[in-house]
């Protein structure tokens, strides 16, 4: 499974608290699947990714009280 960043432009810049939050398309690419899943990450404008391929850092994942696992925030790592 990987992402992969097309373009470094992002959109629909927001201000929370001084800070400019925006959007950056990506795309999920996961073995088996017919086709990329296209979503979005929220960056901080101007440190926007790079074009190129990433995994989900381990800090993305966690578990519940239950021991079920959890999605959070996406935090990317490039592959290397």
């Amino acid at each position: 499974m990987f992402v992969e960043i097309k373009r470094q432009e992002s959109t629909n810049p927001r201000d929370y608290k001084g800070t400019v939050y925006a959007e950056q398309e990506a795309a999920l690419f996961a073995a088996g699947s017919d086709y990329p899943l296209p979503f979005k990450v929220n960056v901080t404008q101007g440190k926007e990714f790079a074009p190129g391929r990433y995994t989900f850092a381990r800090d993305s994942f966690s578990t519940d009280q239950h021991g079920n696992l959890k999605f959070g925030r996406a935090r990317l790592v490039p592959v290397k």
